[in-house]
């Protein structure tokens, strides 16, 4: 069989066709002969085991069990040892079948539930170690309509299975609760050539070889795993879509396990849908898990949708295939991990995805509400007004590749995270169209005035701007391009109408700002000597070119740097005295400043204030020992502030 992408007439299809048709199971009702056949009427009481309730006593293993009637009693099987050779619940009207209190029924061939296309059949399994055996195949609605329910650790077996078996037929299965199980030893087919319905939810679980969920053309399928510990197991292939239209969601923590290869809309004809969490068109809900190595898109229309309420959804497999199939995120935030290949387009229309691996592939991933962002690959993007563009990690700054065009509509956002020392960046390996509004978040630290590259197009930006940025109040933020990048530019704005500050504080900060130097010495500590690594243990003392000491300490560690002098009062040739004369003083002032402050800094409970409220503790510091120069006819006068 083949391991490969299924597509038309391949192995896999072939395989699911030939093992879980209808074709197979009429081969057997034909192929076998029981000796007798025992008809259901109920008369006295629900025993099995009661002759008088059966028209021709109680079924052996070689005998028919036919139940066509639920007047005056239905048939319950309430101890273990019931037997035939083949059940029939609902051949012709209607039957019902209940397995409980440890019941067990053993058919050495097949199990029909909904037989006559005029039939309806029920079969309830219930209670732990009630069984129903089948031999050979079980069928729910196999012309007609078909329902089984395992529950409250019931168990079902069989060879293959199928729900919905016939053109116009209809079949239900629900397994349902911690213990409950399916088991079938061969392949399971929900929705062969009619419609199928299988529920696992609440801790039940079914197992299988192969899976298919829509099988022939026609067919419609819907299959639902939701709940903690509800699983579906498929030991090979499964197909969602394989030639007519299937449905899979995974909910709430259940899981489905698939160990081959796992195709969504097989055949050119076929539709098939993934849905993680619930679909496109209901509420968000939980997400389940799908373990498999990888989604392939056949040849039909392939969807898988994300519509979840998790914050960090991790969806490993890769995905891959034509270009018929599409990835749609609704909600939630959804990880993608691998380096997928697929073929076909990707909508954002809510929620995010976060793009650490590949889509670099997709024909087109358009942001219509959400967020796309990670530090992977992308292809050609269009953010639409509403949507947001935020290359890197989802709190910090990091790079993300377009290799592609990007196109920014009017109204979208470009969210740039930014730290002290770089920002996110989206590396085009087009052209880069321009609209909309960059929205700068900073993160905690100390800023300085610096610039910072935010986007880089190889195919330039097309003659085209950004409207603007937003950014936080305390920075004075703005745009600058050139052919092929865009910069945002920081400056501080500590001096505005800064809300929570003193007028002595804002006026403290407005001189801050303006010595710059100074304030990148007092903020930003420095970094040892390189030259001295090889003092690992004790501190090195030497003398620098003015004779104070300057202490070093091994590379690696971050120390404040209290005594070293502003370039201003370094020893050096004076060209003008006259000019300098006035300088010194101001110079003298700021080195004060940026030395006591440092001290300050270095006290445990200095530190936490600062981390608690950096700027206020910054500036609260200054203003204990800040001095202001103000004009004078001949040279600055120097007053200390209140």
């Amino acid at each position: 069989m083949s391991t490969g992408t299924p597509r038309r007439g391949s192995d896999f299809a072939r395989a699911l066709l030939t093992s879980t048709s209808i074709a197979a199971l009429g081969l057997a009702l034909v192929a076998t002969t029981p000796s007798h056949a025992s008809q259901w009427n109920g008369s006295v009481s629900t025993d099995w085991f009661v002759p008088a309730n059966w028209n021709g006593g109680v079924p052996t293993n070689a005998d028919q069990a036919i139940m066509d009637q639920v007047a005056p009693n239905p048939t319950v099987v309430g101890a273990p040892g019931a037997q035939a050779q083949e059940v029939f619940v609902g051949n012709n009207s209607i039957g019902v079948l209940t397995i409980l209190n440890g019941g067990t029924l053993t058919s050495s061939t097949f199990t029909v539930i909904g037989n006559g296309a005029t039939a309806n059949g029920t079969v309830t399994v219930t209670g732990v170690g009630s069984s129903l055996v089948s031999g050979t195949n079980l069928s729910v609605g196999a012309a007609g309509v078909g329902t089984m329910r395992i529950e409250n650790g019931g168990a079902v077996s069989n060879a293959s299975g199928v729900i919905g078996d016939i053109a116009g037929s209809s079949g239900t299965v629900t397994v349902d609760g911690v213990g409950s199980s399916w088991t079938n030893s061969g392949n399971l087919t929900v929705g062969a050539n009619g419609a199928g319905t299988m529920t696992i939810q609440n801790g039940g679980t079914v197992s299988n070889a192969l899976g298919a969920i829509g099988d022939l053309s026609g067919s419609t399928g819907a299959v639902t795993v939701t709940g903690a510990g509800s699983s579906w197991t498929n030991s090979t292939n499964l197909a969602v879509g394989l030639r007519g239209a299937g449905t899979l969601t995974i909910a709430n923590g259940g899981t489905v396990n698939v160990g081959g290869v796992f195709a969504i809309a097989s055949d050119a004809s076929s539709a098939g849908t993934l849905n993680i969490g619930a679909a496109s068109s209901q509420a968000p809900a939980a997400p389940g898990t799908l373990n498999a190595s990888s989604v392939t898109f056949g040849a039909g229309t392939g969807l898988i949708v994300f519509n979840h309420t998790a914050s960090s959804y991790v969806f490993a497999p890769t995905i891959t295939g034509a270009v018929t199939g599409t990835v749609e995120v609704d909600a939630g935030t959804t990880i993608l991990t691998a380096n997928n290949t697929y073929l076909g387009a990707t909508n954002i229309n809510g929620g995010a995805l976060i793009v650490n691996g590949s889509i670099g592939s997709s024909a087109l991933t358009t942001v219509n509400g959400g967020l796309l962002g990670g530090v992977g690959t992308v292809g050609n993007t269009q953010i639409n007004a509403g949507g947001t563009f935020a290359p890197g990690p989802q709190t910090a700054p990091g790079p993300m590749t377009v290799a592609g065009t990007l196109a920014f509509q009017p109204g979208a956002f470009y969210l740039v995270q930014v730290n002290p020392t770089t920002a996110s960046i989206a590396n085009v390996t087009g052209t880069a169209l321009l609209a909309g509004t960059v929205l700068a978040n900073f993160a905690p630290g100390s800023y300085i005035t610096r610039q910072y590259t935010i986007l880089h197009a190889n195919g330039g930006l097309g003659g085209t701007t950004f409207a603007g940025v937003t950014s936080n109040p305390n920075f004075n933020a703005s745009l600058s391009y050139d052919p092929n990048n865009v910069y945002l530019n920081l400056s501080a704005a500590l001096g505005n109408s800064v809300n929570g500050l003193s007028q002595n504080q804002i006026n403290v900060a407005t001189l801050f700002q303006q010595w710059g130097r100074a304030a990148a010495e007092f903020r930003q500590p420095v970094r040892a000597d390189r030259g001295q690594s090889r003092h690992r243990v004790e501190p090195v003392v030497r003398r620098g070119g003015d004779g104070r000491a300057i202490r070093r300490v091994p590379v690696g560690q971050r120390v404040l740097r209290t005594d070293a002098r502003p370039a201003c009062l370094r020893p050096g040739p004076r060209s003008d005295r006259a000019r300098r004369r006035g300088t010194d003083a101001a110079c003298r002032a700021r080195h004060a400043v940026t030395r006591d402050c440092a001290r300050l800094r270095q006290n445990p409970q200095g530190a936490a204030r600062a981390r608690a409220d950096p700027v206020g503790t910054a500036l609260e510091c200054l203003g204990r020992r800040l001095w202001r120069h103000e004009p004078h006819p001949r040279r600055p006068r120097i007053r200390r502030l209140a």
